[in-house]
């Protein structure tokens, strides 16, 4: 199942899904991430580092899960913490110093996060995601020293 969301709030992580599920877990979303990066030979703070390594960032960074999961946050010190697949956003919109993500399914969620916040951590995902198929194009031969 496709991961649209996770809505982490009081210790307490609701999950939406593209088919319209939702599961809850007492798990935090780090944890939740981890164990799937886990299933995929990685973990969540490698990815993590991975991901500040190849940005050149230190917060926020984007978690490239597999090729259909690549989760961001909205912020890592809040009350209520959203974790968003970048590739199943169709739309998104300013709503009252907020912002709207509309998904490929037409459900939606507003987040407190800043519009430009949200357009600048998808520019990391997109930057991301085509350094690492870029990667997987070319010979890592030339990568190894």
């Amino acid at each position: 199942m496709t991961i649209l969301y996770m809505d982490e709030y009081h210790h307490h992580l609701t999950i939406h899904f593209a088919d319209g599920t939702i599961q809850e877990s007492e798990k935090k979303g780090i944890a939740y991430l981890d164990e799937l990066c886990r299933a995929y030979g990685s973990t969540y703070e490698g990815r993590r580092q991975a991901a500040c390594s190849i940005l050149s960032i230190r917060q926020k960074a984007p978690i490239y899960v597999n090729d259909s999961l690549i989760m961001f946050p909205n912020a890592m010190n809040v009350e209520r913490k959203f974790w968003i697949n970048y590739l199943q956003i169709k739309d998104m919109k300013e709503v009252s110093y907020q912002t709207m993500f509309t998904f490929l399914n037409d459900s939606e969620v507003l987040v407190d996060m800043g519009y430009r916040s949200a357009i600048r951590q998808k520019q990391r995902c997109y930057k991301y995601l085509y350094t690492i198929q870029w990667n997987r194009s070319h010979s890592l031969d030339n990568l190894i020293l």
